[in-house]
């Protein structure tokens, strides 16, 4: 799998926003694809605000700058969740979220460098 710490990463920090808006109990599916990586995360919660999604969908849609990857390990703070969704927003190319019927639905896609 290319770039293995990067998705784990990825995958750490979008972990950290589900349990933050309640989600007990997350699905996780990495798909290693020839040119891209895409990362869905699916749980359920009520604690989803349409204020907090819009603000989740704005940070995970920051546009990609590869130079921040070199010091994201330094960047990424322990209690900022939204400097953290912003920092993948800068490590992805794109970002969907989805919520319906209390599921959200988060996926990402990374091409490769």
């Amino acid at each position: 799998m290319k770039n293995s710490k990067k998705t784990i990463k990825l995958v750490n920090e979008l972990m950290g926003f589900c349990y933050q808006v309640g989600i007990k109990h997350i699905e996780i599916d990495v798909k290693d694809e020839p040119s891209q990586m895409i990362i869905i995360i699916r749980g359920m919660t009520k604690k989803l605000d349409n204020e907090r999604l819009e603000e989740a969908k704005r940070l995970l849609n920051t546009p990609r700058e590869t130079q921040v990857e070199e010091y994201y390990w330094e960047l990424a703070g322990e209690d900022n969740q939204a400097q953290k969704l912003a920092l993948v927003g800068q490590m992805v190319d794109q970002a969907e979220i989805n919520y319906e019927n209390n599921n959200l639905e988060i996926k990402v896609y990374r091409k490769d460098d």
